[in-house]
C-alpha cells in the first residue's frame, strides 16, 4: 500500500516547489540581465568600430584622390617636357 500524505505534508511539499521555483527564477533573471549587460557592451563597441572604420574609408579616399590628382599633374608636366 501506498503511504497517504496528509494536508501538512503536501503544503511542505508545494512550499518546497516554490522555493525552488523562485531561486531558479531568480538565478535565470540574473543570467539575464548580464547578458543584457553583455549586448550593450558589444552594441557599443560596434558602434565605435563602425566609426573607426567610417573614418578610416574618408581618410584611404582622401589620400586616393589627392594621389591620383598628383599623378595626373604629374603625367601632364611630364608629356609638357617632352615636347
Amino acid at each position: 500500500m501506498s503511504p497517504r500524505r496528509n494536508s501538512e505534508d503536501i503544503e511542505r511539499l508545494e512550499r518546497g516547489v516554490r522555493e525552488s521555483l523562485k531561486e531558479q527564477a531568480r538565478s535565470l533573471q540574473s543570467s539575464l540581465a548580464a547578458l543584457a549587460e553583455k549586448i550593450d557592451e558589444v552594441k557599443n563597441d560596434h558602434d565605435k568600430l563602425e566609426n573607426e572604420n567610417r573614418f578610416l574609408q574618408d581618410y584611404i579616399g582622401g589620400l586616393t584622390r589627392t594621389m591620383s590628382r598628383d599623378n595626373l599633374g604629374r603625367s601632364a608636366s611630364t608629356r609638357k617636357g617632352r615636347r
